[in-house]
């Protein structure tokens, strides 16, 4: 490789996995059928008029389990794009783009240039990254600004432990992407607090990064202090949480480094074992050497911090769901992926071969990492989520006169009818028929309803399965992932 071309690689490199994860997430961003959550966003960010409608909706209503920064957005995405699948998703996509080349900044700042583009190269083709990158929710966000906010907090820690005023610029980012952070949800709010206790515990030892700390955490605090009434509620309630987060087991261990590591027990354990490799490798040393001096020297190294990133906000989530009320849930720790893999590119790097080995390994990784996605996962050409789109299609194209639409599952009845829009069918759905199947009998009764079309995205009760299959005669049915769509016509006894 000629002097020049070397110097040219970095870019030429970074340049190379950003098409990769563009081509990754824009390719099929209306593939798959909105689930629950995602009909959940788009109906939260449609009521109401404007902005205060949207913040008066999400409150009223009480399912603003999460801050509404993400559901604003996507109100404001709605009005210049509409409410197709690819405009509710592109947010995401695009804040999944930014992630790659955010993950590269922050390992080079940290490291160098290579440790940025191995954990760059990580984010851009794991499953967990791709998929959260093509979801209408906000987690994809979550991971852009939390990796944005360890960014700049690093430049601001780094000058406190010089004992320098921070720079302006990386004050001003810091206190920016901590606030969106924050508003994005409440484990963004959970990692901010977490580095600003380590900033105080490790980097202001002296009265005047004392103070230059306050001011800066005075500023995130201020930027946040209109939803700190909802923290507090939320908090005091325990009504922050999800009716389906279950209490942590041993096995919540396993379903985290799962996630993590894209739903490869293979690549998990490479890198727990590259993760043993580098504590010996550089942690080890300078407590064994250095003693209390080291202990001191080895609080300030990216590597621990980057453990701890990784390890602390899972811990005490654990905890907390374990003495108080479930928060854990996998998805909410994407604010701790890019610890993962920059610990993962750190410890490649580390490794007692040349770099050429270490670039081979690399890329030869990173091709069957796309080969498990790509293929292995049938990522772009299997569904796996919930067909709600498909199961109102067939019931949209079945349609008959007099046809009754009810439906059992999870989001609102406004929320459902969001596909019949699309389709453009007369009908919608009125009936909500997962407990009880009589609401769904006196609507037959009032409607003089000669057929039913019915789609589940959730499991009904064996009552209302019963009087289906007992009471009502099968027409035609569809058995989809996550979802069954049917059409019934109702016996001429059941109008008498």
């Amino acid at each position: 490789m000629s002097k020049g071309l070397h110097k040219k690689f970095p870019l030429l490199a970074l340049l190379g996995i950003l098409l990769l994860a563009a081509a990754l997430r824009f390719y099929g961003l209306g593939f798959q059928s909105l689930w629950n959550d995602e009909l959940n966003t788009w109906g939260l960010s449609t009521f109401g008029e404007g902005v205060s409608g949207v913040l008066y909706h999400f409150n009223r209503e009480g399912i603003g389990v999460h801050p509404p920064a993400y559901y604003l957005l996507i109100h404001f995405t709605v009005q210049l794009l509409g409410e197709s699948e690819w405009a509710l998703r592109l947010p995401s996509a695009l804040a999944g783009f930014l992630s790659v080349l955010a993950t590269y900044l922050l390992g080079r700042r940290l490291y160098s240039w290579r440790e940025g583009l191995i954990a760059a190269l990580l984010v851009a083709v794991l499953w967990t990254p791709v998929y959260y990158s093509q979801e209408a929710r906000m987690y994809s966000l979550l991971l852009l600004f939390a990796t944005l906010a360890t960014y700049f907090w690093v430049s601001v820690a780094r000058s406190l432990d010089r004992e320098e005023r921070p720079r302006l610029l990386a004050v001003s980012g810091y206190v920016v992407a901590a606030a969106v952070a924050a508003y994005l949800h409440y484990f963004g709010f959970y990692l901010v607090a977490l580095q600003g206790l380590w900033t105080m515990m490790v980097y202001a030892r002296r009265p005047g990064t004392l103070a230059y700390t306050l001011v800066v955490y005075g500023l995130i605090v201020l930027a946040y202090s209109p939803w700190l009434p909802a923290l507090f509620n939320r908090t005091g309630q325990g009504s922050g949480t999800i009716e389906h987060i279950a209490r942590p087991g041993l096995d919540t261990f396993v379903d985290y480094a799962v996630f993590v590591f894209s739903r490869s027990p293979v690549f998990a354990v490479v890198a727990l074992a590259l993760y043993l490799f580098l504590p010996y490798k550089k942690l080890y040393p300078l407590y064994k050497d250095e003693g209390l001096s080291g202990t001191r020297r080895a609080l300030r190294t990216p590597g621990l911090m980057l453990v701890l990133w990784l390890t602390v906000p899972f811990a005490g989530a654990y905890v907390v769901s374990l003495i108080w009320t479930p928060i854990l849930e996998p998805r909410y720790l994407i604010v701790s992926l890019p610890a993962a893999y920059l610990l993962v590119a750190r410890a490649v790097t580390q490794l007692p071969v040349r770099p050429m080995v270490q670039a081979t390994a690399v890329a030869l990784g990173s091709v069957l990492l796309l080969a498990q996605l790509v293929f292995l996962m049938d990522y772009y050409t299997e569904p796996s989520k919930e067909q709600i789109r498909e199961g109102v299609e067939f019931v949209a194209e079945n349609e008959r006169p007099s046809t009754l639409l009810a439906y059992c599952a999870g989001v609102r009845v406004a929320f459902f009818n969001y596909y019949l829009v699309q389709e453009g069918a007369d009908e919608r759905f009125g009936v909500r028929a997962c407990t009880s199947a009589s609401e769904l009998e006196r609507a037959i009764g009032r409607g003089n309803s000669r057929y039913v079309g019915f789609v589940a995205s959730r499991e009904p009760e064996a009552a209302v399965t019963r009087y289906l299959r007992n009471e009502l005669e099968l027409v035609r049915e569809a058995n989809l992932v996550g979802a069954d769509a049917y059409l019934f016509e109702v016996p001429e006894a059941a109008h008498s």
